[in-house]
């Protein structure tokens, strides 16, 4: 997906990137993050998000 949104010429933050390796390990039956790690990364990055917008 990076690939494509660069070649779309979108703007990406360095800070607004993730990359989970075992994605299956961390989810529940429901797909519920359950991996508090994850989580902390998520929030991480919805704080980046938000910051740039409110620029």
């Amino acid at each position: 997906m990076l690939l494509t949104l660069t070649a779309l010429g979108t703007h990406i933050l360095e800070e607004g990137k993730i990359i989970i390796p075992m994605i299956n390990k961390k989810l529940d039956a429901e797909g519920n993050i359950v991996d508090s790690t994850l989580i902390g990364n998520f929030k991480a990055l919805f704080n980046a998000f938000q910051r740039s917008i409110s620029l």
